[in-house]
């Protein structure tokens, strides 16, 4: 058993898959086996099969901490926020450390906009540890989907406070203040990137805020420099990569949009510059770019019908628009005015 553990600390999950079938061979009943399976398997991005070997170590021993914690992070990767939270509610019973369930709870219970209860399961853990970083860097981004900035920002000044370095928090807080203070948010971004150059996030940050202070042209600049080392920045966000927990909450008025991956959330910042400065062409190639690996992602189709309609090609740019709607009903497009 301890031979198949650290093999999924070493990330061989597909031998750590073999060895553990040919221990289920002989003992199929065998809880603690069954759970390595369906972490191996969520690690996998086989969530469904994953699920499957959790529920039944669950059947073997009803208060199994460890099957229920496996069930809440699978079903929250799965977008099914009711049951995640029902996992992560039984795992809490049965005597879970807390921080990572709590964490899923609350990332659910903001999906499903109860922004309260989801402030609440921070708060439950932040009673234990008053200064944990990534609860409050959560809480923060909570209170920012439910409209509560002012208490936001105190949270993400709080976790600057214990680690000043925070690349997340950076990022967060310069997205946060950046009507407001726009030269102060650029400097948040560009402490963060001084961490990290490659960060994806940073980047796109930086690239917005950018066209917003009518520095459109750095925008680009920025964007193509960027873009200029593919391998470096696959690394961030790459399709089939399991979400980390603390991304997973993060809404798109904070930070990222949609599940935009790597490269292609610069190569839209990049199209939004051109667009300010009315070079709609280009802007259009940045657009069709990013749609070819993500067809059906709103933002992507939204700023394309812009694209369009200044190219004058308005029953293309209404089948955009058209799509964009009925992809999201609720898609909110003062985030993406040009």
């Amino acid at each position: 058993m301890e031979e198949a553990q650290n093999m999924i600390v070493e990330e061989r999950y597909d031998e750590c898959l073999l060895l553990i079938e040919n221990n289920l061979a002989s003992y199929p009943g065998d809880g603690p086996s069954l759970v390595i399976k369906g972490r191996a398997l969520e690690r996998l991005c086989r969530y469904e099969e994953a699920i499957t070997c959790f529920n039944t170590a669950v059947e073997v021993s009803p208060v199994d901490v460890l099957a229920y914690e496996g069930l809440a992070t699978c079903y929250m990767l799965l977008k099914q926020y009711q049951p995640a939270i029902e996992a992560s509610n039984t795992a809490l019973r049965l005597g879970s450390d807390g921080c990572l369930m709590q964490h899923i709870k609350g990332s659910c219970l903001c999906k499903l906009e109860k922004y309260d209860e989801a402030v609440l399961a921070f708060d439950t853990y932040l009673l234990k540890d008053p200064n944990h970083v990534s609860t409050l860097y959560n809480k923060g981004i909570v209170l920012c989907s439910a409209s509560r900035n002012k208490q936001a920002e105190l949270c993400f000044d709080k976790v600057l406070q214990n680690n000043p370095k925070h690349l997340k928090t950076l990022i967060s807080k310069g997205t946060l203040i950046s009507e407001r203070d726009r030269p102060k948010a650029l400097d948040y971004f560009n402490q963060a990137l001084e961490i990290d150059p490659k960060n994806v996030g940073a980047i796109y940050s930086k690239a917005l805020l950018l066209i917003k202070m009518d520095q459109a042209v750095e925008a680009v600049n920025v964007c193509e420099r960027a873009l200029r080392d593919e391998n470096d920045l696959a690394k961030y966000y790459s399709p089939g990569t399991p979400t980390p927990i603390v991304q997973s909450i993060q809404p798109n008025n904070v930070l990222h949009v949609g599940g935009l991956p790597n490269q292609s959330m610069i190569i839209l910042a990049k199209g939004r510059a051109l667009f300010k400065m009315k070079i709609f062409e280009q802007a259009l190639l940045c657009f069709e770019e990013c749609s070819y690996g993500l067809p059906n992602e709103p933002s992507v189709l939204y700023l394309k019908s812009q694209c369009l309609f200044e190219l004058n090609k308005p029953l293309e740019a209404q089948q955009c628009l058209d799509r964009t709607f009925t992809l999201d009903p609720k898609f909110d497009v003062s985030l993406f005015n040009l």
